[in-house]
């Protein structure tokens, strides 16, 4: 990046493999080819458009792999956002914007490999994550989300370089700062109105305030936290702490409260309920 002195990063980057950008383009393309190719050559010279370096993770150009079409998409996030904390101004923290469910389960508890990837990216890349924040931008009717489950808020990362010295810990001390940390930031999630089917996402940034702050966090057998088995972490403590909030409420009363607190009477889509439960 030939780019003279700092400057304050705020970008929206691609979404793991949601939205395939370049091979949407060529629908339009192919009309401003035959339209305009001959004043725009070479640029407009290629049959369709460029797909090789797009920053996505799509198995069918890596010959149906998942781990390789992933490993392109980690790989450019780090090589991108380490360049982008060099020049980004520190006066101001970088801010990313990011939408993402938790949908996957397995036996380490509920994540998503987009969240997964992306924020292994930044912290890879120096970077920590100090907070995220959900601001309701995107309209339930919009084309993507009419038949689907798609999240109506966007995700807005805050990130800043990572100290130089920072320090090393232990799986039980990870748990322990996240369990001293959590409740406080919780409450001011909580009095900043964030709803509650956003809690998760939400909560997600004062967690991995906490995991990022670190140079490495040690697993009991000695080997390094994935980001993965920290977000897991994270919801666990996360449920813990609501729990205690709400005394002793069985999961289906405590699913209806957070229901009508946040639709009242109201009908909701069921991609909201299973955010919720």
């Amino acid at each position: 990046m030939n780019v003279k002195g700092p400057i304050v990063v705020s970008t929206d980057p691609p979404y793991y493999a949601n939205i395939g950008y370049a091979d949407l383009s060529d629908f339009f393309y192919v009309w401003l080819r035959n339209a305009l190719g001959e004043n725009y050559d070479p640029s407009l010279s290629t049959f369709l458009t460029p797909k090789s370096n797009e920053l996505i993770a799509t198995p069918y150009r890596f010959d149906g792999s998942s781990e390789l079409a992933e490993e392109h998409f980690k790989n450019g996030f780090v090589k991108t956002f380490t360049e982008l904390g060099k020049i980004a101004s520190p006066d101001f923290p970088i801010t990313i914007y990011y939408a993402y469910k938790q949908t996957e389960d397995d036996s380490t508890g509920t994540a998503s490999t987009g969240w997964e990837t992306m924020l292994s990216g930044l912290i890879e890349a120096g970077l920590s994550i100090n907070a995220t924040w959900p601001i309701r931008t995107e309209r339930s009717e919009r084309a993507v989300s009419i038949g689907t489950n798609a999240l109506a808020s966007s995700i807005v990362l805050t990130c800043r370089q990572r100290n130089a010295r920072a320090e090393v810990i232990n799986r039980r001390g990870f748990i322990s700062r996240l369990k001293e940390s959590l409740p406080n930031s919780l409450r001011e999630l909580q009095q900043g109105s964030v709803a509650p089917v956003d809690m998760a996402q939400a909560a997600i940034g004062p967690g991995m305030s906490v995991f990022s702050q670190y140079q490495k966090v040690i697993e009991v057998d000695g080997s390094e936290m994935s980001v993965r088995t920290a977000l897991a972490l994270i919801n666990q403590v996360l449920d813990e702490v609501l729990s205690e909030q709400e005394g002793e409420f069985d999961p289906e009363t405590r699913f209806c409260i957070k229901w009508f607190s946040q639709y009242g009477w109201n009908e909701a889509t069921s991609g909201e309920a299973d955010t919720l439960s």
